[in-house]
């Protein structure tokens, strides 16, 4: 059969064009290259495509010289199998009606919308193709390549499904795109991070009066990046071991594509701790993700840390998944993904999590509920969300901390995450439904359609981050003001300028995080200063302020004086 055949038979037409002019986006316009064993920095290694139904048959084309008629032809056999299974789904609903006519209605529009596109049948074929190329720039990220679906399904209702679903969020995953370019490129968010680190900062501090030999092993870990010799697991000894999951795998990913600017800009984590203002939001998102891991439940690609399990282990009211909403878009219906009996198979299935990394659960009720809507999903609901914002909770973050936290990952993972990894990424109702648990406004689309963003992402920014960086702001000019009156009155002795410093930054820190690690560098406590040398930190730590409010200098206009202290001998 050709694949050239009217829209009222088996396979749509594609308007008179080549299958070579739809598939692969025009990348089979080139001549496919020898395979080597091995790719070379700058060019996306051979990614694995995989298409496997009902466990029986891998309909994959892959192999070396399989050409474009090759895939043409698996793709017609596969698409004709799907549709005869549709045909007979549908045909045995017929017979048992009207017990099944829920069923006949829901197979024949599955059929009857499959045959309107020929983007069905062209999405089918993507996923098959798994022919070997070596093209630098292959696909559409520019460093990784085309995305890495290993997808396997129970039955052919499930792939027709998995099309329907995927094709038409398709608008859905360019907006997403979109917003997380927003969301990078966002100096308030970035800022409410910036404090969050500042907060986790301050909460290991407070270890020191708390757990000070535990507090002596974490910082030495944090300043050291590898985890000192223990023992684990009775007599077995842990040698020093880097740590840091998405660091590693960013270096990683960095050295194979050849491509340096993915590596973190931090040498240490104690580094971004100390100073978190200088670093960018990309390495704040790695960052806090790997300090879950180091403060939170031991995970089996991780070595055993100095912190670990100091973070409250999840609970189910945090893991709940939206099953159902509202004319409003409000979640209505729930499961959990963290069953009290830890029944992997009903937390996966709560997740909407499929047989691979790559494919979702058709069958499961939220997954249903995100195709009812167009919803672009792909992992499973996120439960490293959970944890983070879990992390985010013990460090004392409020609402706006835990927006931008959601914001942050989610951004991360659409713009930067290694698309050639066994594992999917996160979408953005993946990610929100999961902060919805923890306050995070999140509401789906009140009117169902293609390509309707389910958040709010200019009213979430008034609503809670642009008031909070407000509030900071405020707070630290108060503070600036405070000092300059008290060092203006020429009074202070030294003991005096010490005392009065650490007071001030005592009361304002918990008001200002995202500048509050200034003063964790300067010791005002040592006996041995002079009024001047007293007076000098003070300054030093004016200094430092400004240095964090710098990169919020589009935000705030701070009157010169405010800033300006007069010292003397």
């Amino acid at each position: 059969m050709s694949y050239l055949t009217p829209i009222n038979e088996r396979i749509p037409s594609p308007n008179s064009r080549s299958i070579a002019e739809n598939i692969g986006a025009g990348s089979t316009a080139r001549s496919l290259p020898a395979v080597t064993s091995r790719f070379t920095p700058g060019q996306p290694k051979v990614i694995q495509r995989k298409l496997a139904v009902a466990g029986e048959k891998d309909w994959t084309v892959s192999g070396e010289k399989d050409t474009l008629e090759t895939l043409q032809n698996f793709a017609e056999m596969a698409w004709i199998e799907m549709v005869d299974v549709l045909d007979d789904e549908i045909n045995k609903a017929a017979a048992d009606l009207p017990a099944q006519q829920e069923r006949h209605q829901q197979m024949t529009a599955l059929k009857v919308t499959l045959l309107s596109s020929y983007r069905y049948f062209d999405q089918l074929a993507k996923w098959m193709d798994d022919r070997p190329r070596n093209v630098k720039g292959y696909g559409k990220h520019p460093i990784y390549g085309r995305k890495q679906q290993n997808r396997e399904y129970n039955n052919w209702i499930e792939v027709a499904m998995a099309l329907v679903g995927w094709v038409n969020a398709a608008p859905g995953r360019k907006q997403e795109k979109a917003l997380a370019n927003e969301v990078y490129q966002n100096p308030e968010l970035d800022a409410v991070l910036t404090g969050l680190v500042h907060k986790v900062r301050l909460k290991i501090e407070a270890l020191k009066d708390t757990h000070p030999q535990r507090y002596l092993e974490i910082t030495k870990e944090l300043k050291s990046n590898k985890t000192l010799i223990r023992s684990i697991k009775g007599n077995e000894k842990q040698s020093e071991t880097l740590y840091g999951h998405y660091e590693k795998e960013m270096s990683k990913a960095a050295d194979e594509f050849g491509h340096q600017e993915l590596k973190v800009t931090y040498n240490t984590k104690w580094d971004i701790l100390t100073n978190p203002g200088a670093f960018r939001l990309r390495d704040k998102v790695i960052f806090l993700h790997d300090i879950t891991e180091y403060f939170g439940k031991h995970q089996p690609w991780n070595p055993v840390t100095a912190g670990q399990h100091l973070i409250p282990v999840d609970n189910d009211a945090d893991a709940m998944v939206t099953t159902d909403v509202d004319a409003t878009g409000e979640r209505t219906a729930t499961e959990t993904a963290l069953t009290k009996e830890k029944d992997k198979v009903k937390d996966k299935r709560a997740r909407g999590m499929g047989l691979t990394t790559a494919s979702r659960d058709e069958d499961a009720p939220s997954t249903k509920l995100a195709r009812r809507l167009n919803l672009p999903v792909w992992a499973g609901q996120s439960m490293t969300t959970v944890r983070m914002l879990n992390m985010a909770q013990w460090a004392g973050g409020r609402p706006a901390e835990f927006n931008a936290l959601a914001q942050a990952i989610f951004a991360f993972w659409r713009l930067e995450y290694n698309h050639t990894s066994d594992f999917a990424y996160h979408t953005l109702h993946e990610v929100m439904d999961m902060a919805k648990n923890f306050g995070v406004t999140y509401k789906t689309p009140p009117n169902p359609g293609h390509g309707q963003l389910p958040y709010d992402y200019q009213k979430i920014n008034e609503q809670y981050i642009r008031p909070y960086v407000d509030e900071m702001l405020q707070n630290t000019t108060n503070l600036f003001q405070s000092l300059e009156g008290q060092i203006n009155t020429n009074t202070w002795t030294s003991d005096q300028a010490r005392r009065i410093a650490g007071n001030a930054v005592r009361e304002i820190t918990p008001k200002i995080p995202m500048i509050a690690g200034w003063w964790q560098n300067i010791d005002f406590t040592e006996a041995a200063d002079t009024r001047k040398q007293a007076l000098s930190k003070v300054l030093q730590g004016i200094n430092l302020l400004q240095m964090d409010l710098g990169r919020l200098s589009n935000l705030i206009q701070l009157k010169s004086s405010a800033l300006q202290v007069n010292f003397w001998v």
